[in-house]
């Protein structure tokens, strides 16, 4: 019963539960920055923000109207500030993350069906809508029956006179429901004494509703589910990894709250509503607003309109690049689901694909004569291999971040794939983002609700692995060791060395070659010279360029080493406990500092 048909007053009203919820306290900060979002939802957002008792986590108070009797009616979160109050696609946008959305299927004509045997009142209408004959849009049916006005349509008429000329007269003098009768008559709210019937009917109702609500709650609860929001006709269930909500769950749950509140009410899970077009359109119009409030004619516009030389045409292809392109100083970044290196002739391809049209469809509209010559002029300039050349090397300027390598696969604790990147430390996936600097990643999809979990591919590797480690222990070590590489945030120092007494054909390298396939570009065959005492290319300049070989991965394997000694204080240095080095790279002009988050690998085939 989302809509409401009894007048809510929640302001002074003594508390009846308090709940915490989840919501993102980012994804709020999102919707509070949009100028475009409505005023009225926008207060809501920020007396909700005053309710903050944790990072994500918001205190919220239930109570029964005020025009309520006895604890009657709804449940409403104060004020309206909850979860339960906001529209649908924010709830999505707050707190899809964290929890699952259960619907009471049917709740109202449900609900209505039982108080109709109860009576025994017998209306086929009713009985069609239940078993799906017949079909009303969700509002039109509550309104039909809730309003107090005779419905047009001929069926939900017949239903509206059962009510109304039977059901009614029978509740206001059914104990209880008789009391909550007597505070609707006597009442001078005139929401209320405008239609005191169906005042009257939706406040059974909603109670009778509610009671269900708060069994659904307990037994959810008693079974160890944590239901943080209640939502009128259904309630946001906490996801944790231990406890799945399932349809027998719910079936169960629905069975239990029969025996206490009298209806079967089944129960289903529904997908929260997808916020994305509805945000994307809130912040276009946002960014427009703001830029009409710098410029009326937009900052891209004045700058094609000025003087456009080639420092001109650059700023107004990086607008249209939105910080999806950078310059380390050599070489040109893109961000096209991951961070990836590009040639110049990239930019090119973006200058044509951009500006060149935007220029030609501004050129076709209805202009003064200095303006269309203008136009024309720069639209010659872009197809001239020199301005095109300059305006790149500008976007090079533009764009140049002196720190960009230094950030770019950085964090330790994120992994990228094909679908986005994992947080390890929460083990989510989350979608690739121009602000998230990876530009490696393992090379497949991590499992999500598009990407299921295979579990025959992972019985075909258990039954490899079990051959290459026969021993549960060192399968365990190996399997964990090789997982373990993937943090790149290493308090331990610790390296592995693969061995065998069976000249060679235990498996090691398909073991490791399967691994590190598994990784992608996170793994790297290391060069030997690099952990070896040698005067060699890894310390040219005498700076230790070689400690910058594995920069940014997370593993390096070494195999089939010379018979030549080990650098063993250098391996060490560069071997876990989260070590940072300081050299000179190649050429190097200066010292720097590298964080060693890969885990080293070695290698032997010799009969031990």
């Amino acid at each position: 019963m989302d809509v409401q048909y009894f007048p809510v007053d929640t302001k002074s009203q003594p508390t009846y539960l308090a709940l915490k919820e989840w919501a993102n306290d980012q994804n709020l900060e999102v919707l509070l920055k949009c100028a475009s979002l409505d005023s009225e939802l926008k207060k809501l957002l920020k007396k909700y923000k005053t309710l903050r008792n944790g990072p994500n986590v918001f205190q919220v108070e239930y109570c029964f109207s005020k025009h309520a009797y006895n604890e009657s009616g709804r449940l409403y979160a104060r004020n309206g500030c909850g979860l339960q109050m906001f529209p649908k696609w924010v709830r999505s946008f707050l707190s899809g993350e964290y929890y699952i959305d259960v619907d009471q299927r049917k709740s109202l004509p449900t609900i209505l069906k039982g108080v109709f045997e109860e009576y025994e009142i017998q209306n086929d209408v009713l009985d069609d809508i239940l078993a799906e004959k017949k079909s009303y849009e969700k509002k039109a049916l509550f309104k039909a029956l809730l309003d107090g006005e005779k419905p047009s349509d001929k069926d939900l008429l017949l239903l509206w006179e059962d009510i109304y000329n039977r059901l009614v007269p029978e509740l206001k003098e059914a104990h209880y429901f008789s009391d909550l009768w007597k505070h609707c008559k006597a009442s001078k709210n005139k929401v209320i004494s405008a239609k005191r019937d169906a005042s009257f009917f939706a406040l059974c109702m909603q109670t009778k509703e509610c009671r269900i609500l708060l069994a659904e709650k307990k037994i959810m609860e008693d079974e160890g589910f944590l239901v943080d929001s209640l939502q009128f006709d259904g309630f946001l269930v906490r996801k944790q990894p231990e406890l799945e909500v399932t349809e027998s769950v719910l079936t169960q749950c629905a069975e239990k709250t029969k025996e206490i509140a009298k209806y079967f009410v089944s129960l289903s899970t529904k997908a929260f509503k997808d916020f994305q077009k509805k945000l994307e359109e809130l912040q276009i119009a946002t960014r427009a607003a703001a830029v009409a409030s710098i410029d009326p004619k937009n900052e891209y516009s004045r700058l094609m309109m000025g003087k456009t030389n080639h420092l001109d045409v650059a700023k107004m292809l990086n607008l249209k690049l939105d910080g999806t392109v950078v310059f380390d100083g050599k070489d040109f970044w893109a961000f096209q689901e991951q961070w990836r290196p590009v040639q110049p002739v990239h930019i090119r391809k973006e200058l044509l694909k951009h500006v060149n049209k935007d220029v030609e469809k501004m050129f076709k509209l209805d202009l003064s004569d200095d303006d269309s010559k203008h136009l024309e002029d720069l639209l010659d300039k872009l197809k001239t291999n020199k301005f095109v050349s300059d305006t790149v090397s500008m976007v090079q300027t533009i764009t140049y971040d002196e720190k960009f390598l230094k950030k770019l696969d950085s964090d330790p604790m994120l992994l990228g794939a094909a679908n986005g990147y994992i947080d390890i430390r929460t083990g989510k996936l989350h979608p690739h983002s121009k602000d998230v600097l990876i530009s490696k990643s393992v090379g497949y999809d991590f499992f999500d609700d598009k990407h299921p979990f295979d579990k025959s591919l992972k019985e075909q590797w258990d039954d490899a692995v079990k051959k290459f480690f026969p021993k549960k222990d060192e399968r365990r070590f190996a399997q964990t060791y090789m997982g373990y590489c993937l943090r790149g945030d290493h308090p331990e120092k610790e390296f592995a060395i693969f061995k065998d007494k069976q000249d060679g054909n235990c498996g090691k390298s398909k073991f490791l070659q399967g691994c590190m396939g598994a990784m992608g570009t996170y793994a790297k065959k290391g060069q030997p010279n690099n952990i070896l005492k040698s005067t060699g290319p890894r310390n040219q300049s005498g700076h230790n360029a070689h400690i910058f070989a594995n920069e940014g991965y997370r593993c390096a394997a070494y195999e089939e080493l010379p018979e030549e000694e080990l650098d063993t204080k250098g391996f060490k240095d560069e071997t876990g406990g989260n070590s940072k080095l300081t050299g000179r790279r190649v050429n190097g002009k200066f010292d720097e500092t590298v964080a060693c988050t890969w885990k080293s690998i070695l290698v032997f085939n010799d009969k031990c």
